[in-house]
């Protein structure tokens, strides 16, 4: 009989608890999961990632050899004076471009590329009468740059790895805030539904209370505890109306926020909460840590960029071929003349700092008239500037100087930050623990309190109404059980931020 009973004031109990919430109810963590596929806030972060990994895949392309091809033709065809007369002009132009392995990071800086060009040119006169003059100019031009010091694309390898920590930390900062503000929405539900029963209780009781008074003719409607009592009641009408007001706000929100309605939630699993003794640095501390390498990049430049030098050499061959006829009308006197010029030069520029030094070397052979005619011609210049720059180098080392600092700054407080936070996660989770220790422990001397009441109601030592007391106390536990669990799952959460 005992048991029965009891059996029923704990369907009770779930059936109450239940009604502020709708009848097809979720698992908490099916509610996030769901949420997390339809949440326009999550799409949105998505895209923002995929925008951002893009943006460092763009950066990371690998330049190809490239080629460009430019021919152009004129003719120009003229029958004035009854004559008829035709000139053509004919060039055509190839360069490649073959990347080396330094890109330049900034303007003005060598690279070791290769270039080859190839061109070629030719020109065609025939006036129709007495003259026919061509000429024709190949030539191809090739050139290495050869780096010396210290080249290399540290900083930029470094300045992706802080990007692609950077994205990977804003995306999990983005995942984590959703879920957090998802949970408190959640917190919200839980804590408006207890007080509309905790209202709607008070209101039940108050006006039992009222019909009772009026029964026994404690007070009649005129008295003044009977107004005082009524006052009581429109106060409870009225904040369980912006109860329900409250709820309908939430129910929006949260539609808004997750892009579906709320479905309630049935059951929360107790969260296994620990913090790993042995955690890996921070997405924080990473970043700091690279971010500390670029600034030391960035002072160690300017000695760098003093020790480095270039040596561009580049080889030229050529040959024009030209033919000159003139005829008469007398075929007797018809004359020819043809020559060939070949060309040869090797070229070298060394340049360091604000000094050049150039060299060259041109041969050239001629044949005209079944005769050769040979040059050579050696070239040797050099280039001297006074350093324009100087106090500008100054005035950069200094920023670059205080920028090193400051990233070291930056490091000791990331460090810090974390080892603070991991001590304040702990003492939020060992706050969490004893809370839901202590609500287990309320909720097990609240269901034995329910069946000690019901066994002294049965004989006679306890009224309905305690029966009834001690059932409501158990359905406010059931939500402060599910606010503690929740806040468990947020402190999960919190763990999670230790590693960013």
């Amino acid at each position: 009989m005992l048991i029965t009973k009891y059996k029923k004031l704990i369907v009770a109990i779930m059936v109450s608890t239940s009604l502020s919430f709708p009848i097809f109810a979720l698992s908490l963590q099916s509610s996030l999961e769901l949420a997390l596929k339809k949440s326009d806030t999550i799409k949105i972060l998505e895209i923002n990632k995929q925008q951002s990994l893009l943006t460092v895949d763009l950066s990371n392309v690998t330049r190809l050899v490239s080629y460009s091809v430019s021919p152009y033709i004129t003719s120009n065809v003229d029958n004035s004076f009854y004559k008829y007369s035709l000139s053509s002009v004919g060039t055509g132009l190839v360069n490649i471009n073959i990347p080396g392995s330094y890109e330049a990071t900034k303007e003005g800086d060598a690279t070791d590329d290769s270039n080859i060009s190839l061109s070629l040119n030719t020109n065609v006169i025939n006036d129709g009468s007495s003259k026919l003059f061509y000429d024709t100019t190949p030539q191809l031009t090739v050139d290495h740059t050869f780096l010396y010091g210290e080249y290399g694309t540290t900083l930029k390898d470094l300045n992706e790895q802080v990007n692609l920590l950077t994205i990977d930390q804003n995306y999990k900062n983005g995942i984590i805030s959703f879920k957090k503000n998802l949970l408190n929405l959640f917190k919200g539900f839980n804590e408006n539904a207890k007080n509309i029963e905790l209202t709607e209780n008070s209101l039940k009781i108050n006006k039992k209370t009222v019909a009772n008074k009026l029964a026994l003719e404690y007070y009649n409607k005129t008295s003044v505890g009977y107004k005082s009592d009524i006052v009581t009641i429109t106060s409870l009408e009225n904040t369980l109306t912006n109860l329900n007001t409250q709820k309908q706000s939430m129910l929006t929100q949260y539609k808004n926020y997750t892009a579906q309605d709320y479905e309630g939630i049935d059951t929360v699993e107790a969260p296994i909460l620990t913090i790993p003794k042995n955690t890996k640095d921070s997405l924080s501390v990473l970043i700091a840590q690279l971010n500390l390498q670029i600034a030391q990049n960035d002072v160690d430049e300017v000695n760098k960029s003093k020790e480095r030098s270039s040596m561009k050499l580049s080889g030229t061959l050529a040959s024009t071929q030209t033919s000159y006829d003139i005829t008469s009308v007398n075929p007797d006197t018809y004359t020819s003349s043809y020559s060939s010029n070949y060309k040869g030069s090797v070229g070298a520029t060394y340049t360091t700092n604000n000094l050049s030094l150039i060299g060259n070397v041109e041969l050239t052979s001629t044949y005209y008239s079944s005769n050769w005619d040979n040059s050579v011609q050696i070239g040797i210049g050099g280039r001297w500037t006074n350093d324009t720059t100087k106090s500008t180098d100054i005035i950069e080392s200094k920023k670059s100087s205080n920028n090193l600092i400051s990233k070291q700054n930056s490091l000791t407080n990331a460090l810090l930050d974390t080892s603070y936070n991991k001590m304040n996660t702990q003492s939020e989770l060992d706050s969490w623990n004893y809370k839901y220790s202590q609500i287990k422990d309320n909720l097990k001397i609240a269901q034995d309190n329910i069946e000690l009441t019901q066994q002294m109601f049965d004989l006679g030592l306890k009224s309905q109404q305690e029966i009834d007391d001690s059932v409501f106390k158990l359905s406010q536990l059931k939500y402060d059980e599910l606010d503690v669990l929740i806040d468990g799952w947020i402190t999960e959460l919190s763990i999670e931020s230790l590693e960013l």
